[in-house]
């Protein structure tokens, strides 16, 4: 879905993405991150392809993708997570192992203002293990009451 909505990528990238790959790349992802170098999309593959699929996780917050209405209507919305407490620190929260994500993986998580808020303020911190190539990006995604993003200050 991100690659199609892409100007710089379309529809077809997903089907020719294996044929395209190097004895070396042992994903697709590996080799989006190659070409996306090659064709000048980003400097630094692996970053550019962190930063491509940080996008695309966020844009599932609210499925917003050209195809969205044939995507909710097959499959739904991605499945929310919990947080839960950590033991001894005071507002402090975590994903539980079970949902914590895996290799390409994410996590949405749905966070309610209280009542007259006028800002929210949150400390993410992610695990980074750079032997692996391991990063994580975060995201706020204001949506309204329907469920649709809003940009700008459109919360009023």
């Amino acid at each position: 879905m991100a690659l199609g909505d892409s100007p710089h990528w379309g529809y077809g990238a997903a089907s020719v993405v294996a044929s395209l790959a190097s004895a070396a790349e042992q994903t697709p992802y590996h080799t989006i991150a190659r070409l996306g170098q090659e064709r000048g999309l980003w400097k630094n593959g692996v970053k550019g392809f962190g930063d491509f699929f940080g996008e695309y996780a966020a844009r599932m917050a609210t499925c917003d993708f050209v195809l969205q209405y044939p995507l909710r209507s097959k499959y739904g919305m991605p499945t929310l997570s919990s947080l839960e407490p950590v033991y001894g620190r005071e507002g402090c929260y975590r994903i539980p192992n079970a949902e914590a994500p895996a290799t390409y993986g994410f996590n949405i998580v749905r966070l309610v203002p209280e009542t007259g808020a006028s800002e929210i303020a949150i400390d993410f911190r992610g695990l980074y293990e750079p032997t692996q190539y391991s990063d994580w990006r975060a995201s706020i995604v204001a949506v309204d009451a329907f469920g649709y993003a809003v940009v700008g200050n459109e919360l009023g």
